[in-house]
C-alpha cells in the first residue's frame, strides 16, 4: 500500500509542474488567439469602413436617381396635363369652326336662294329698284362686313387649330 501511495504520490509531485506548464502553454495559446482575434477584427473594421464608404456613395447617387426620377414623372404628369388641354382646346375650336361653317353655309344658301328673287313690293311701294334704297345698301353692306370678319375668324381659327395639332 506504501507503494501504491508513493506512486500516488510522486504522481502529484510530477504533475503539478506539467499542469504548471500546460497552464503556461494556455495562456500563451490564448495570448496568441486574442492577437489574432484583435488583428481579424481590425481588417474587418478597415473592410467594414470601406463598405460603408461605398455603400455611402451609392445612397448619394441612390438619392440623385430618386430626384431626377421625380423630376422625369412631375414632367410627365405635366406633359399628360398640357396634351389634355390641347386636345380639349382643339375640340372646342373644332365645334366653334363647325358652327360657323354652319352659318356662313346657311348665309350663303339663303343669299343664292334670295339673289335672283327681287320683292316686287318694294318696287312698287317705293318707286326704285331694292339695290337703290340706302337702308338695303347699309344692310348689305354690314352683311358683307360680317362675313368678311366670319371668314377672317375662320382663318384664325384654323391657324389656331394647326398649331394646336402641331403642338400635340
Amino acid at each position: 500500500m506504501k507503494s501504491i501511495l508513493l506512486i500516488c504520490l510522486s504522481l502529484a509531485v510530477w504533475s503539478i509542474p506539467a499542469q504548471a506548464r500546460n497552464v503556461q502553454a494556455e495562456l500563451q495559446s490564448i495570448q496568441k488567439q486574442k492577437q489574432l482575434v484583435r488583428q481579424a477584427q481590425h481588417e474587418l473594421n478597415q473592410e467594414l469602413g470601406a463598405v460603408g464608404k461605398k455603400l455611402k456613395a451609392l445612397d448619394i447617387k441612390l438619392l440623385a436617381a430618386r430626384g431626377a426620377y421625380r423630376k422625369v414623372r412631375q414632367d410627365i404628369d405635366a406633359t399628360n396635363k398640357r396634351l389634355k388641354s390641347l386636345a380639349v382646346k382643339k375640340d372646342d375650336i373644332k365645334k366653334s369652326m363647325q358652327r360657323l361653317y354652319n352659318q356662313m353655309l346657311r348665309e350663303a344658301k339663303a343669299a343664292y336662294q334670295h339673289g335672283q328673287n327681287q320683292s316686287v313690293w318694294v318696287d312698287v311701294l317705293s318707286g326704285t329698284s331694292i339695290t337703290e334704297l340706302p337702308h338695303r345698301q347699309y344692310l348689305l353692306k354690314k352683311a358683307m362686313l360680317s362675313q368678311e370678319k366670319d371668314r377672317q375668324v375662320w382663318q384664325e381659327k384654323m391657324n389656331v387649330l394647326s398649331a394646336v395639332e402641331q403642338e400635340e
